[in-house]
């Protein structure tokens, strides 16, 4: 299997390679095509590829769409369980206890506000929080924080949006990145 990637070589230490890109209003995840991933591309790494490039990765990276800017407001994984979630082709937060507010937020690494949750009187760590299953979801999903009911982040084709606060209406897709080293 032949891909092009697209490498970021600048931010924290480089050699993150982009392994989905969605560009906002019209592209939804449920629309993105499985192929060459390029900024603002509207596309996913296809599982086989995304599985294989996982197996020598060890941080995932969710980012606001920042093009070749450093990136303002992302969230990159904390613990080894989303990577492995990853070489299996899995959502990110599969296998991590429902409910478990303490593990789910603890995963992951949250830089800036990129939900805007201290707006709504909540840390931004908040947007993590889930209380029903994940199980089963399978790549190009990325997140899903269902039954956050105030700030989930989401990022998945159950939903169809990528967005970093379900709460903040009006509901509009956020571009966004999502890259692994």
């Amino acid at each position: 299997m032949s891909l092009e990637v697209h490498c970021d070589m600048g931010f924290a230490g480089g050699g993150w390679t982009l392994v989905q890109s969605t560009n906002g209003g019209s592209c939804t995840p449920a629309t993105e095509t499985a192929g060459t991933v390029t900024l603002g591309s509207c596309a996913y790494m296809p599982s086989a590829a995304l599985t294989v490039l996982a197996q020598g990765s060890t941080t995932v990276q969710v980012r606001s769409a920042s093009g070749s800017a450093a990136p303002t407001a992302y969230i990159a994984s904390a613990t080894a369980l989303p990577m492995q979630n990853l070489r299996m082709g899995l959502i990110t937060n599969a296998n991590e206890t429902v409910g478990d507010t303490v593990a789910e937020e603890a995963a992951w690494t949250v830089v800036g506000d990129p939900g805007k949750a201290t707006s709504q009187g909540r840390t931004p760590q908040s947007i993590l929080t889930f209380t029903c299953s994940v199980a089963g979801e399978m790549w190009p999903a990325v997140y899903r924080a269902c039954g956050n009911g105030a700030d989930g982040f989401v990022l998945d084709v159950v939903d169809n949006v990528s967005f970093w606060n379900w709460g903040i209406t009006p509901r509009v897709n956020s571009s966004m990145e999502v890259y692994v080293r």
